[in-house]
């Protein structure tokens, strides 16, 4: 799509233009898959609470939430790879230090501003390769370590950025939403592949995404209600997941009945696919 059909993609996707719509799609996903899961990883992440990242965490705590992001999420670091989660969570809990003996997730939440450049430790965090494989190399857990850290970021109110998710669904539409907001394309070799990813440029293409939708809808992108990167990571795998014809998690319980029986979708689910096919 070109530069000139830019305004006409912007009058047809009421995501760019209609905040009400992100909102009241939040809202009615409250029961669904997605919302299930996703209040019971925060509520391990002491639900929200003001207080929860300046209390004291130790190797285990992180250990069982690492456990239940690679479960719900479908990581598949626990079934794929001996202590994998485990020195993980060393790592992460060594990146809480403050240097004082004290272990606290603020600690952490505030190595991981995305307003600044990420520290080397962070970087390493990204880099290194985790557990043991037989038969096979090592590798990265890219994507179970950005969603740790998104959910970390949810628990620290100062950074209305929060930190976004790096998984499958961002990164194949990653290239259409910057082409079709007339954005500068973030070449694929930089974030298509974990093990060559920069992670840097990943969150700099992503907040010039945010920048763009911003201009449109500030209301909603102002990091009070809902962080910039958890709004635009539930945006992404909503529209992801339903161009897939993916439906499962987008439904409630009734909902999926009912498209079990009828194969109807209900109106935000067939927004979320009309979006994909504009893009």
């Amino acid at each position: 799509m070109s530069l000139l059909d830019c305004d006409k993609l912007m009058e047809d996707i009421d995501f760019l233009v209609v905040g009400d719509f992100i909102v009241k799609s939040i809202d009615e996903s409250h029961d669904t898959g997605f919302g299930i899961q996703h209040r019971a990883i925060r509520e391990e992440f002491g639900g929200g609470s003001a207080n929860a990242c300046t209390l004291q965490i130790t190797k285990s705590d992180i250990y069982r939430q690492l456990v239940l992001i690679d479960s719900l999420y479908s990581t598949n670091i626990v079934r794929m790879r001996q202590f994998g989660i485990e020195e993980i969570a060393e790592y992460l809990w060594n990146l809480c230090a403050d240097g004082a003996g004290n272990h606290t997730l603020v600690t952490l939440a505030k190595k991981i501003d995305v307003t600044k450049p990420l520290p080397i430790d962070v970087i390493t965090l990204f880099a290194n390769k985790y557990g043991y494989i037989k038969g096979a190399h090592n590798k990265t857990a890219t994507s179970l370590i950005s969603k740790y850290l998104h959910f970390v970021s949810l628990i620290y109110p100062q950074n209305v950025w929060g930190f976004p998710i790096y998984d499958s669904i961002v990164c194949e539409l990653l290239n259409k939403v910057q082409k079709s907001l007339g954005l500068p394309i973030t070449p694929e070799r930089f974030f298509n592949n974990a093990a060559t990813l920069n992670i840097d440029m990943y969150i700099s293409s992503l907040k010039g995404i945010v920048d763009a939708l911003e201009q449109h809808t500030p209301q909603i992108w102002d990091g009070k209600s809902h962080l910039k990167f958890e709004l635009l990571d539930y945006c992404l795998w909503h529209i992801g997941k339903a161009g897939a014809n993916s439906f499962n998690l987008l439904l409630t319980k009734s909902e999926l009945i009912t498209f079990d029986q009828t194969g109807q979708l209900p109106s935000r689910v067939q927004r979320w696919k009309q979006i994909y096919s504009l893009l």
